[in-house]
């Protein structure tokens, strides 16, 4: 019977049946017969070249088969390790391709997602044949369908001036295709005309219409900057309204003149300017008259009358004439003064201009169209920053994500010296100084580019302490001044150590209780107001 196995054996592997031929030697006495090793060593070896024959033709699973019977019956022979070697790197080199595809059919489906179209297009030619490849294309052509729906759908809407629907669909279009032209002349198209609508409704008065075409723009005001503007012109409109029903007047026509910079045509505002002008003198004189000792009696006065039977014996503060009565702590006006000091703010200094302040270590600076709002918004292009400044102790270090230029030189990271030139965009340079050696506070001066909602451009970075007074160590230049005024932080607080006096619209203020809020602080010549933005 061993005999009959044997010659079987060599019959069929003979015949090429190597796997029958593996069934009939792979018993233990064919293996310890002489004939039976001899004939195990041929059907080894013809197993291995059978395998890496699968192997070239990249049947991995025929090939590992092979390679597993030829171990059994030769073990861990040279040719067998050959076979054993190449069948691992293919399999390594298969799951490897797998992988990348898999990562490449993701990456394909985020780009359509997120309404790359033609990138994911791009990506897709790239891809094997498959149903998985047929499948995406089927979704490229539904978005791409989609899309031109959406675009059609947006020129009706704005032929007809549906503006709600123009804006809409151009919304919806771009999230099918972010980088679409035709929906991006529509986008620029549909902002124009909006912004050309908002700003007629701002010249002849008309604040409703003007708020309820910005409101339906709002999803693509990000993408014009006269948008921004007349939408900070609104809100600077808006405001000036509130402080004149306050009865702060001076604030009132400060926020005025910043919106006439922005809309210089409506007539409208340069009345307003002036009736709120004459609002404020005339109160600014019923303070510092007979009217104003009373005012300043009746914030002293306790809110709280004493429990007498008799009011009219209830004791009375008696004043002498002319002698104005100086705010202190406990009353109205204090309360007032005593504010936490915003971490932004803007200061606004009668004949020398308006400063940004931030309180914080570190601040932004970007395109005021961008996704992120910065701490400084620049009206550049919407692709500028963000670029971070950063104070450590007493020095600052600029980064940001991209290479900006710094000096002309392209930089991600760098400490900043003082007279530095940082490029925000083509046309937007901002100038880094440190003014006066004894402070710490930078200063920020923008050229080429302004700030939403303001005509100013510089930006203090407060760390202690900052300077007015004349020559260019001030953060601050008044000329006018025969030495610098110290503004110096203090429990949350801004106050002046000076011996100069100083007054809050037109009356003495208590020293120790800080500089205020929203209200006209003299010291000395200089006259300015601190408002939170």
């Amino acid at each position: 019977m061993l005999i009959l196995r044997m010659r079987q054996a060599e019959t069929a592997l003979q015949d090429g049946r190597l796997d029958e031929a593996f069934d009939l030697v792979r018993v233990e006495a064919v293996r310890a017969h002489r004939r039976g090793q001899e004939l195990i060593g041929r059907l080894v070896r013809a197993l291995a070249e059978r395998g890496r024959g699968h192997l070239v033709a990249g049947r991995l699973s025929q090939a590992s088969a092979d390679c597993d019977k030829a171990m059994q019956l030769g073990g861990n022979l040279p040719e067998v390790a050959e076979l054993r070697t190449a069948l691992a790197e293919a399999v390594a080199e298969r799951q490897d391709r797998d992988r990348r595809k898999a990562n490449l059919i993701g990456v394909i489906r985020d780009h359509l997602h997120n309404g790359q179209l033609s990138m994911g297009e791009r990506w897709l030619a790239s891809l094997e044949d498959t149903a998985r490849a047929e499948a995406l294309r089927a979704e490229l052509q539904d978005h791409r369908g989609e899309l031109e729906r959406a675009l059609v759908r947006a020129e009706e809407a704005f032929k007809h001036e549906d503006w709600a629907g123009a804006v809409e669909s151009i919304v919806r279009a771009g999230r099918l295709h972010a980088g679409n032209a035709r929906q991006l002349e529509l986008c620029s198209q549909v902002a124009g005309t909006l912004a050309q609508r908002v700003r007629t409704a701002l010249i002849q008065g008309r604040l409703d219409q003007g708020r309820l075409l910005l409101r339906v723009a709002a999803p693509i005001a990000g993408k014009s900057v006269e948008l921004i503007e007349l939408g900070g012109a609104l809100d600077l409109i808006g405001r000036s309204a509130v402080a004149i029903e306050a009865g702060q007047c001076r604030r009132a026509v400060e926020l005025l003149h910043q919106a006439r910079v922005i809309v210089p045509q409506a007539a409208w505002l340069e009345q307003a300017i002036s009736e709120a002008e004459r609002a404020a003198e005339s109160l600014e004189r019923l303070r510092s008259g007979p009217l104003g000792m009373m005012l300043a009696a009746s914030s002293n006065a306790s809110p709280v009358s004493p429990p007498h039977s008799n009011p009219a014996a209830a004791p009375t503060e008696v004043m002498q004439p002319g002698e104005p009565r100086p705010l202190a702590r406990g009353n109205v006006d204090a309360a007032f003064c005593s504010s936490d000091l915003p971490r932004k703010f803007m200061l606004h200094v009668d004949g020398i201009g308006s400063f940004l302040v931030l309180r914080d270590r570190s601040v932004t600076l970007g395109g005021a169209a961008g996704s992120r709002p910065a701490d400084v918004p620049l009206l550049v292009d919407g692709s500028a920053g963000p670029i971070v400044i950063e104070r450590a102790d007493e020095d600052y270090f600029l980064s940001c994500a991209r290479p900006v230029a710094v000096n002309n030189q392209p930089v991600q990271r760098k400490l900043l010296d003082n007279g530095d030139r940082i490029a925000v965009s083509a046309k937007c340079h901002v100038r880094f100084a440190l003014p006066n050696a004894a402070s710490t506070s930078a200063l920020l001066s923008i050229a080429g580019g302004r700030m939403p909602g303001t005509d100013a451009t510089r930006v203090i970075l407060l760390d202690r302490s900052m300077v007015i007074g004349p020559g260019s160590a001030a953060h601050v230049r008044a000329d006018d001044l025969s030495g610098p005024l110290v503004l110096h932080l203090r429990d949350g607080r801004l106050f002046c150590n000076t011996d100069q006096e100083v007054t809050v619209d037109g009356r003495p203020v208590d020293r120790q209780a800080g500089l205020p809020l929203d209200a006209q602080v003299r010291i000395g010549p200089v006259s300015m107001v601190i408002r939170p933005t």
